[in-house]
């Protein structure tokens, strides 16, 4: 199944909005680019929304919000640090989704070693050892949110795949 194929079905499932398309996100930093799972996301849609009405529904970004995770994650703690964030694993990271809840995001990395990976980016664990990739690419991502039907975060039950903090070179 691809992307435009998942993004169709969302699309036909009550409590699921799928966006307009808007293009593609603009303004990245000259290192990124967008992978092609990226590409084809926002060629079928301007983002969606995934069982909002749900404990644990999704809000994947649009074009306009697609932008790096660290300042919107952390706000003013990370223009207080920003010398150190700048150098960090966590500056490749975008902002792919927000949770219902004000504490909960999720965030795809653009750094080419990593391209693709998703990771867990609450504030209270992002960027540390505790922070976990919870999926692999953005396919995967979307599909586990779905699957979860806004009920549960995936990385929190039993699986057979653990996939390692964003810091493990397991992940990797």
């Amino acid at each position: 199944m691809s992307i435009a194929n998942l993004v169709s079905t969302i699309a036909r499932t009550p409590g699921c909005l799928v966006h307009s398309v808007r293009g593609v996100p603009k303004d990245l930093p000259e290192d990124y680019s967008l992978s092609a799972e990226l590409t084809e996301f926002y060629s079928c849609c301007g983002g969606l929304d995934m069982f909002i009405e749900s404990d644990f529904g999704w809000r994947f970004s649009s074009p306009d919000k697609f932008g790096p995770s660290t300042p919107i994650v952390l706000g003013k703690y990370y223009f207080d640090k920003r010398a150190f964030f700048d150098g960090d694993i966590t500056n490749s990271w975008f902002l792919i989704a927000k949770g219902i809840g004000p504490e909960l995001s999720l965030s795809i990395d653009l750094h080419p070693r990593r391209s693709g990976l998703c990771y867990n980016s609450a504030a209270e664990v992002y960027g540390t050892p505790y922070c976990q990739v919870v999926a692999r690419s953005l396919f995967e991502l979307l599909d586990l949110a779905y699957m979860c039907r806004g009920n549960e975060l995936w990385w929190e039950k039993p699986r057979l795949l653990f996939y390692g903090g964003c810091r493990d070179e397991r992940c990797c």
